[in-house]
């Protein structure tokens, strides 16, 4: 029989916060029969629990529920790469781990970035951190340095900011881009969001007949890419607001 506490933690922050996923995940996890606690399966993501007294598995893996310092890291993700947990796919996120020396710690991206996009991706081992982050509420900016070639107008950088409709249906807005160089039909545009949709800059340009060249996510809130090395991973610290978040 599970033991249970009114006063103790829900089931799906303990999971998130050993940096295995996202709580959102945590639900998916639970309604597929995949989260044991003391050997038995549940399917209540509210359930609280002592995460010190009660045995937690995932996926038949027990997590480690003991207090641990929050980690982040910086990844300067190169193109062509796709990091995700699917084994399938060309480049997981247990490959890139292993080779910085990282295959025992808990770690989930905070966001993603797609195969074509280079730059900056965040990842850490403390769940709430991770939403925190990645919610769209907390306003956090994601700026990107994008080359396109064809006519850039004021007209689509307007467009681009007040929003651009598909079918009657508005599809992208408050995208803030200037123009850093231009040569010829070749320029370069910052382009500043605080949510990222799947792709959204890339099909943005592309409905205003601008090709995409390259897209490089340079900030991600108070985090910048700097001159890192792509294919890089290094540690950062938290600070300000954040450092509420260094211990899990």
């Amino acid at each position: 029989m599970i033991q249970t506490k009114a006063e103790g933690e829900k089931i799906e922050k303990i999971i998130s916060n050993s940096g295995i996923c996202s709580r959102r995940k945590v639900a998916d996890l639970i309604k597929e029969g995949k989260v044991k606690v003391d050997g038995v399966v549940i399917n209540d993501p509210t359930l609280r629990l002592d995460p010190i007294q009660s045995l937690i598995q995932v996926d038949g893996e027990q997590i480690d529920t003991r207090k641990q310092r929050t980690r982040l890291w910086i990844y300067n993700k190169p193109k062509n790469v796709l990091i995700t947990n699917a084994p399938d796919k060309l480049r997981t996120l247990k490959v890139v781990l292993e080779k910085h020396g990282l295959s025992k710690s808990k770690v989930t991206p905070i966001g993603r970035l797609d195969f074509n996009t280079e730059g900056l991706l965040l990842l850490s081992n403390n769940g709430d951190l991770v939403q925190h982050l990645a919610h769209p509420s907390n306003n956090f900016v994601r700026r990107y340095r994008v080359c396109v070639h064809g006519n850039v107008t004021d007209e689509k950088l307007k467009a681009l900011q007040e929003g651009i409709y598909e079918d009657g249906k508005l599809s992208f807005k408050n995208m803030r881009c200037t123009v850093q160089l231009s040569e010829g039909k070749k320029s370069w545009l910052e382009i500043s969001l605080t949510e990222g949709k799947n792709r959204q800059i890339r099909k943005a340009l592309e409905s205003l007949h601008l090709t995409v060249l390259r897209i490089v996510r340079v900030q991600f809130g108070p985090f910048w890419l700097g001159d890192r090395e792509p294919d890089t991973i290094s540690e950062v610290p938290l600070r300000g607001s954040l450092s509420k978040y260094s211990k899990i």
